[in-house]
């Protein structure tokens, strides 16, 4: 099966930002990285702070893009530059920020496309949790399961009798057509 989606991958964690992995494929930027969250707790805190993010996510999972580093943020590859390639792989310095294309303020900065979808996905799911539990506790819908349950165990204890014509089911008012057994 052939994915037609283009997007896939990692997305950035910036909130502002619209990069993801399956850009580097589709849009041929080479010069884009993607690099997780560091280790350690107190810098990965700050670059949590500095994505502005307005929704629940979490950071162990995340990446942000290199579109948000200096060139200064990054180790140096002395043979990619002697000979004058783009290196694969791209490392950051140890406890370097984020500090190009960030959002002002989280408040004032809308949500990205991936965050809105997340969003929306949530309060469909809360939602459908909502109304199954105010349905069961409803007492129309418990006779109704009751009134169910009840006609599952009456034709159970009939077929179980034997062999030979049944007798008829009533069910509240509703009486059921009676059913010839079949050898």
């Amino acid at each position: 099966m052939v994915n037609n989606n283009p997007r896939g991958g990692s997305s950035c964690a910036v909130a502002t930002c619209t990069n993801y992995s399956g850009k580097i494929k589709t849009s041929g930027r080479i010069d884009l990285s993607f690099h997780r969250f560091p280790k350690d707790n107190t810098v990965a805190k700050k670059w949590q702070h500095l994505c502005k993010r307005g929704d629940v996510w979490n950071p162990k999972n995340a990446y942000i893009c290199s579109d948000h580093f200096t060139k200064d943020d990054f180790v140096r590859d002395l043979k990619a530059e002697l000979l004058e390639y783009e290196p694969k792989i791209r490392y950051l310095k140890q406890n370097v920020l984020p500090s190009l294309n960030l959002p002002l303020d989280h408040a004032h900065t809308p949500l990205s496309e991936s965050s809105l979808n997340r969003r929306n996905r949530m309060n469909v799911k809360h939602t459908k949790q909502y109304i199954e539990e105010v349905v069961s506790d409803h007492p129309a819908v418990t006779r109704r399961k009751f009134a169910a349950q009840n006609l599952k165990c009456q034709a159970d204890r009939m077929v179980t009798r034997g062999k030979g014509i049944l007798p008829p089911l009533k069910v509240g008012d509703n009486v059921l057509v009676s059913i010839p057994l079949v050898d």
